[in-house]
């Protein structure tokens, strides 16, 4: 079987990513069930806190140097260099790159421990600057502080989880990885609702939320040693260091940026309004995000497959990987933009069910626009996966640190004016802009992506159009908004299946279709 086909394969991509929505799906249900027992548990300011807690987790990777994603690639690089033909491949020859690769895990590893022990180490510092000006009474204050100290610990282990999703990744194990994660996320928020019976603070919950980054740890490290056992007795590997550092340096820079674009927000927010702000702002912005999993579910997947496409586009098949980026598109245009459409229309509806009509008073124009946002925030992705795919993660960098300089100071003079629904809007204005240049870079570095595009252009403009038709109907009736929420994806549908697929495209979608209605 030849690797670069097998690795590009619909099929296994496919599979990657029903594992990637199951892992990201089913702990986002007990998130929405837990986070209102939270709120009552903490209240409403600890809530905002805490919010910004779960942020900072996720902003630990500031300091992953890109070597998660590099380490992918270098992995699957020296696993299938002597094995282009998987029937006749050499036993000596498939142990040699067994044993390259894991000496590139185990250094890899061992750069993300240090740099994690860095990042833990500086979070803490930060913490006391960061308390520092919050406007809180002084036993919160001291709380505050001592709960993310306790975090700060849960920095090695982030990075460290992140090497070792990119060696699964690079074995298309990703069945196994969320059968682990599915437990261990669900208890992100089940753990510290169980500590708080007990202990009643901040710092016992964000202490099970480094218990749960620990029991990651081990869970990972278990299947990475059954899926290359050369881990066992492996060496670090010097020039494994060197390669992997100049692969991720400009991911470095993207990484650094990322999170604080995605975060700073609600950081602002906190300390220029309020925390109760913060969390009427962090709150729906982490409901709708998590609508983006799924197309981050998929982009797991993807990745690998797209890297390999763009790096021997021979041998993975002629024009692979426009089709997979096309595809791609897409693929998470059809699960993001329906849930994200009912998010925009039901705003008010959705968040008074979950919080009350008070928060949602406060919460729902903000939530309007940020799922706006989240849909050209996911499709973003897929361009942005093109590009480090192809090794030139440079030109994500560079886009990112535009970003920065012109987002910080919009959303500064906004925030005075309009509040968190301003906010809200310069987020969703900000991600238009950047899918729209990231497209024009991904086409500059792959000129075969430029058709696809064209291919996809009325699709995307349909999908615009549906969601600003959205915004409009936000203050009719909840009948008039259900039939929206019916009516406004299909435009972009028909669009999709008449110009989006080919036409063999098409007749195999309909081939499938009708082999499964026989099956039945």
């Amino acid at each position: 079987m030849n690797q670069p086909r097998s690795l590009t394969a619909s099929a296994t991509v496919v599979r990657g990513t029903l594992w990637n929505i199951a892992g990201r799906v089913l702990p986002l249900l007990v998130a929405l069930a837990a986070t209102p027992l939270l709120v009552a548990s903490l209240g409403l300011a600890r809530w905002g806190i805490f919010a910004l807690a779960l942020s900072l987790v996720g902003m630990f990777g500031i300091f992953d140097l890109g070597i998660g994603r590099a380490l992918t690639r270098m992995v699957a690089d020296r696993l299938g260099a002597e094995r282009l033909d998987g029937d006749a491949a050499d036993a000596a020859a498939e142990d040699a790159a067994a044993r390259d690769a894991a000496g590139a895990v185990l250094t890899g590893l061992a750069l993300l421990a240090g740099l994690g022990v860095v990042a833990g180490l500086a979070s803490a510092a930060g913490a006391w600057a960061y308390t520092g000006v919050l406007d809180l009474p002084g036993p919160l204050r001291y709380e505050v502080l001592w709960a993310l100290l306790v975090l700060s610990a849960a920095a090695p282990l982030v990075l460290v989880n992140a090497a070792l999703w990119g060696v699964l990744a690079a074995h298309q194990r990703f069945a196994g990885a969320n059968l682990v994660n599915l437990p261990i996320l669900a208890l992100y928020y089940l753990g510290p609702l169980a500590a708080l019976q007990a202990w009643d603070s901040l710092v016992a919950a964000t202490a099970v939320l480094v218990a749960c980054r620990a029991a990651m740890t081990i869970a990972y490290w278990r299947l990475c040693l059954h899926a290359l056992p050369a881990l066992r007795h492996a060496r670090a590997d010097r020039s494994a260091a060197g390669a992997l550092l100049r692969q991720g340096a400009w991911i470095t820079v993207a990484n650094v940026l990322w999170p604080i674009t995605q975060h700073l927000d609600r950081f602002i927010i906190a300390a220029r309004l309020s925390a109760e702000a913060a969390a009427h702002y962090a709150t729906p912005f982490d409901l709708v995000i998590r609508i983006a999993v799924l197309g981050q579910a998929l982009l797991a997947s993807a990745f690998p497959a797209l890297a390999t496409a763009l790096a021997s586009d021979a041998d993975a098949g002629p024009g692979a990987a426009g089709r997979l980026f096309r595809h791609s598109v897409l693929g998470i245009a059809a699960m993001v933009l329906p849930p994200c459409l009912a998010s925009i229309l039901f705003a008010d509806l959705l968040l008074a069910a979950w919080l009350g009509p008070a928060f949602a008073h406060e919460a729902a124009p903000a939530m309007r626009w940020l799922a706006a946002g989240v849909v050209l925030f996911a499709l973003d992705g897929v361009v942005a996966s093109l590009i480090d795919g192809a090794g030139r993660s440079a030109r994500n960098a560079l886009l990112a640190a535009g970003e920065l300089v012109l987002y910080l100071p919009v959303l500064l003079i906004v925030l005075d004016d309009f509040g968190i629904a301003g906010a809200a809007i310069v987020w969703t204005a900000r991600a238009l802009a950047t899918a729209a240049l990231r497209t024009r870079l991904a086409i500059g570095v792959y000129p075969a992506l430029a058709p696809e595009v064209r291919a996809l252009a009325p699709a995307l403009a349909a999908g615009l159009l549906g969601l600003a038709t959205a915004l409009a109907m936000a203050p009719l009736s909840p009948w008039l908004r259900l039939a929206g929420a019916v009516l406004l994806p299909l435009p972009a549908a028909w669009l999709a299946w008449r110009h989006g697929l080919t036409h063999g495209e098409r007749r195999a979608v309909m081939a499938r279709l009708v082999r499964r209605l026989r099956l039945r």
